[in-house]
């Protein structure tokens, strides 16, 4: 998990903000290119151009706004599946600092599966996979 802490703070370092009083990610809809985030209280869901997921713990973060959360995600795209794809077990790391978010998706083993920036009330980018 080291390289999440140098990368993130570059991308927060930008924002001039700081996660000081932040116990959690701010429920409420986030977006980026490729994917957006709906926070709530019990986790969240997530849609990526060609997979969705779930958040299924609460996203509260540590006193430099880092969360480490398991889930889910689901692969999209190519020929229609029946029975459709199973959802797979996956890791979502993150750090924020209340209107900026670095999120990045792990497989069940810890393999990276892409990171992603996000703004708290951004609308998202998405290219759906078909």
């Amino acid at each position: 998990m080291r390289w999440v802490a140098v990368a993130t703070l570059g991308f927060l370092g930008c924002s001039g903000g700081s996660p000081v009083g932040i116990d959690r990610v701010p429920i409420g809809e986030w977006g980026g290119e490729h994917v957006q985030l709906t926070v709530a209280d019990t986790g969240g869901r997530v849609e990526f151009d060609c997979a969705h997921g779930t958040l299924d713990a609460p996203l509260r973060v540590d006193t430099e706004g880092r969360f480490s959360v398991p889930g889910t995600i689901v692969l999209e795209g190519g020929p229609v599946r029946q029975p459709p794809p199973a959802p797979q077990g996956a890791r979502y790391l993150g750090q924020t600092d209340g209107r900026r978010l670095l999120l990045e998706r792990q497989s069940d083993g810890g393999e990276p599966l892409g990171t992603f920036r996000l703004e708290r009330g951004r609308a998202a980018v998405l290219f759906k996979c078909l």
